[in-house]
């Protein structure tokens, strides 16, 4: 079982690596996004969307089932969308998966 102090490391690198690949779509930096920015206000496209979910599943080094896919197009917050892969990776590393976070 991770510690509290792990799991808020881990959040928090997590968080990062969402916002970076977010910021790398929109080309805007990382620090103009807040947790409530909405999803709109950057005009992400379907396609430019899905480039960034596949940024997150090859920086976590997990594949997302069609459900989770589409379950990622629901948040309507940057913080929204932090929470849904948040809990994506817990529950991974809950299912004994290994998670490498690393920004390709």
């Amino acid at each position: 079982m991770l510690s509290v102090e792990t799991d808020v490391t881990e959040d928090a690198r997590i968080a990062e690596l969402v916002v970076q690949a977010l910021a790398l779509a929109c080309g805007v930096e990382a620090g103009s996004l807040a947790a409530a920015t909405g999803i709109g206000e950057l005009a992400l496209d379907s396609l430019t969307l899905v480039a960034v979910l596949a940024r997150i599943e090859a920086s976590f080094d997990v594949e997302l089932t069609g459900d989770e896919m589409l379950a990622l197009f629901e948040p309507r917050t940057v913080g929204e969308l932090v929470a849904h892969v948040e809990a994506l990776v817990s529950r991974r590393l809950a299912d004994g998966g290994r998670v490498a976070p690393q920004l390709r």
